[in-house]
């Protein structure tokens, strides 16, 4: 199986030095049953984070890739994640491991840095993500918007 998009997902989800995300991606497909038993697999994608320093607006460009397999437990998974930034003041290169599970095409990811929220396609090859996420800038950890984050399966 395959979950190079959901990779990128995590990978955005901690683009802060440490691991904390709540993901969720929601199929788009009328049948999500077997979407879930889809997303196993390499992931890589891009987006872009857009926080505020206080009056300062702050724009960061990331790509990223993962693996996502399976884990013991039924509907959960881990992701080992790896992503850099192309522009912008956020941290770089950074690799996370993340725990998540899914249910009836919603994939749920929950550290303690990040919320968001997307849709997995019907035939899980591809996400599109969006929330927000605890990222550290200039030593203190500041909450950024994740906009246009798109992952691909590979």
């Amino acid at each position: 199986m395959k979950t190079k998009g959901m990779f990128v997902l995590l990978s955005m989800a901690l683009f802060a030095n440490s691991a904390w995300a709540n993901i969720t991606a929601q199929s788009l497909s009328l049948s999500t049953h077997d979407v879930c038993t889809k997303i196993e697999g390499l992931w890589a994608g891009s987006g872009t984070i857009k926080a505020n320093i206080g009056p300062i607006p702050l724009t960061c460009h990331y790509a990223g890739s993962g693996n996502l397999s399976s884990n013991a437990m039924p509907n959960t998974f881990v992701m080992n994640i790896l992503i850099r930034v192309e522009s912008g003041l956020c941290p770089d290169n950074m690799r996370f491991i993340l725990p998540g599970n899914c249910h009836d095409g919603i994939v749920d990811i929950k550290t303690e840095r990040a919320n968001l929220t997307g849709t997995i396609a019907p035939d899980a090859d591809a996400a599109e993500i969006s929330g927000t996420v605890l990222i550290p800038i200039m030593g203190r950890d500041v909450t950024a918007t994740v906009e246009e984050m798109h992952l691909q399966k590979q």
